[in-house]
């Protein structure tokens, strides 16, 4: 045992762990996939060509090992192209790191949120269908440029409008990118995932969530048919019935400070400042006790 000890290096236990983080890094995409069972059979495949080449390295068979030596390169290459979709979403998780956030974060105003949700609650009381996007730290550039450009202003008018039949736009979704909207009518992936098929979700719905588990962008969506508010994000929907609870959840989703928790701040400052201003007033200004009253 200690003959083993004297062979291992600093860098043999280095290379060892960076294996391990690779392994550890496809078994996370994997276990995390929409396509577990293909990802599985692929895995499986790749681990049984390893072994063969073990064998063959072992014993000493020099075809076999020079055919698999050749073609490593081109089974990884394949495995690339057939799973890009996988390693896609598993390169766009870094984006949730904070010094990623950082550097992409985006403009999103109270007054905007507020607009937006102000929207959506008008068109869930008239069951007007309606897919809002809004971009948070990944970018729907790609998404944006299937539909119509608009960058315009974000009004309420507008919103209600472009998702009003028969408005040519209302079948897509709008994409918001700081205070404006970016574009209209555009198309959106529909989600894979098993957990959502069989329930009573129709095209917008499956589209928003479809487009929450590809990026991190918070979706806004009215159904047609019960006029509920559903928030898609990360993969899970949450439906709402206040437009208050909306818009929180959207502010919490944002990073930005619930409007209604400053206000009450503002509230108990100034209650703060009221009452030291009177401690001071009376303390300036003694009441004597003694003194009689005027008449």
């Amino acid at each position: 045992m200690s003959e083993i000890y004297n062979f291992i290096e600093l860098t043999d236990v280095m290379d060892i762990f960076c294996v391990a983080c690779i392994a550890y890094a496809i078994l996370w995409v994997v276990a995390r996939s929409s396509s577990v069972t293909a990802l599985r059979g692929a895995m499986g495949l790749l681990l049984g060509m390893v072994l063969i080449f073990a064998f063959a390295r072992f014993f000493n068979l020099v075809t076999l090992s020079l055919l698999f030596s050749s073609f490593w390169f081109s089974i990884v290459l394949v495995f690339v192209v057939v799973f890009q979709v996988e390693i896609r979403k598993a390169i766009m998780n870094l984006g949730q790191y904070w010094f990623v956030r950082q550097l992409l974060q985006r403009t999103n105003t109270k007054e905007t949120i507020q607009i937006i949700c102000e929207s959506i609650y008008d068109m869930s009381r008239t069951k007007t269908g309606a897919l809002v996007c809004i971009e948070h730290h990944d970018s729907l550039a790609p998404y944006a440029r299937s539909g119509v450009l608009v960058n315009g202003e974000i009004t309420g008018e507008l919103i209600r409008t472009i998702f009003t039949p028969p408005s040519p736009l209302h079948d897509g979704a709008i994409i918001i990118k700081g205070d404006k909207i970016r574009a209209a009518s555009c198309l959106l992936p529909y989600s894979q995932s098993e957990r959502f098929k069989g329930k009573d979700y129709g095209t917008r719905h499956m589209a928003a969530i479809g487009m929450s588990e590809e990026l991190d962008a918070i979706v806004l969506v009215v159904s047609e048919e019960t006029g509920r508010m559903s928030i898609c994000h990360l993969g899970e929907i949450r439906t709402f019935n206040t437009e208050d609870d909306l818009e929180t959840e959207v502010l919490r989703l944002l990073n930005m400070p619930d409007s209604e928790a400053s206000t009450d701040e503002s509230h108990e400052s100034a209650l703060d400042d009221s009452a030291t201003a009177a401690i001071v007033n009376a303390l300036e200004n003694p009441v004597n006790s003694d003194k009689p009253e005027e008449q």
